[in-house]
């Protein structure tokens, strides 16, 4: 997303807003997080809340896009190493596997899943490994193998 905008006449709001923007923005995966007193015009979803409104911005640039399957696909690897318990510490031989679309989108963030996801090698294209999942997001399935580096 590009941007969500808490709309508020209460100064409180706007300031919890300013103090947690960054939080915000990286557990809502924003670009960026806003206050305002002003309603927002453009394609925006609406939602009242007791102090308030937001308004989450729909348009995704293909950049945007491309981040947003990107954190996506570290947050299923990172969920798929805890169900099959392993330890932070433990690294992995990581292999993804998509339309050849995403799959671009995969080798050019390559370094970044790997680091973010305790990965030795990532390989992008083939699927191999003992522990197998797949998930589908932004009308794409990704395919994700790993397994234990010694």
């Amino acid at each position: 997303m590009k941007r969500i905008v808490i709309i508020s006449k209460e100064r409180k709001v706007h300031s919890i807003v300013e103090k947690f923007a960054e939080i915000l923005s990286k557990a809502c995966n924003t670009k960026l997080v806003l206050a305002s007193e002003e309603e927002q015009k453009g394609n925006f979803s609406k939602a009242e809340f007791d102090l308030g409104f937001v308004f989450v911005d729909k348009e995704m640039d293909e950049k945007i896009l491309e981040e947003a399957i990107k954190r996506e696909v570290i947050r299923e690897i990172q969920e798929m190493r805890k169900k099959f318990g392993f330890k932070v510490r433990e690294r992995i031989l990581l292999t993804l596997s998509s339309d050849e679309t995403t799959n671009k989108i995969f080798e050019k963030y390559k370094d970044e899943i790997k680091a973010e996801v305790g990965a030795s090698e990532v390989f992008i294209g083939k699927l191999e490994g003992k522990y197998k999942g797949s998930k589908s997001f932004f009308d794409r399935k990704v395919e994700i193998a790993f397994e234990k580096t010694i």
